[in-house]
């Protein structure tokens, strides 16, 4: 149970970090263009909306899972992951309108552009769980050419 934990706390400093790198970057684009940086808000939003795609991705992963990507499985696996990649970012964005009216009071603008960064996370947790997979075969081949 020990070195679960120790994953998982390894994981959330990973999320946390990304979300303090996007927060941070938010304000040095405020000052960017002239504004006054708003750090409390930039970071709270980007912990807020890293925070969900930490939950959703543990689903994306296991999806993942399901349908990898291979030569005998590629195209039901682009079947799979294309639309869900969509629907996905597409729900993302409107649950963090939402979140952000609960937790800050306002809604912030919506762009089809804002998709974008979602459905990269989705396709970076897609890489990142074929990542894991190819590392734990590739561990388990060399225990077995060990023994």
């Amino acid at each position: 149970m020990k070195g679960r934990a120790v994953t998982w706390i390894w994981v959330l400093a990973g999320w946390t970090g990304l979300a303090l790198f996007l927060g941070i970057s938010s304000s040095l684009a405020y000052m960017a263009v002239g504004n006054p940086p708003r750090w409390s808000l930039t970071i709270r939003m980007a912990l807020a909306e890293i925070y969900v795609w930490a939950l959703i991705a543990p689903g994306v992963m296991a999806l993942a899972r399901r349908y990898p990507f291979t030569r005998a499985t590629l195209g039901r696996s682009l079947a799979v992951h294309i639309p869900a990649s969509l629907v996905i970012s597409l729900a993302k964005l409107i649950g963090d309108q939402a979140l952000r009216r609960w937790l800050f009071g306002f809604d912030g603008y919506v762009l089809i552009t804002s998709l974008a960064p979602n459905f990269l996370f989705y396709w970076g947790i897609i890489a990142a769980a074929h990542g894991i997979a190819y590392y734990r075969s590739s561990r388990e081949r060399e225990l077995r050419a060990s023994l």
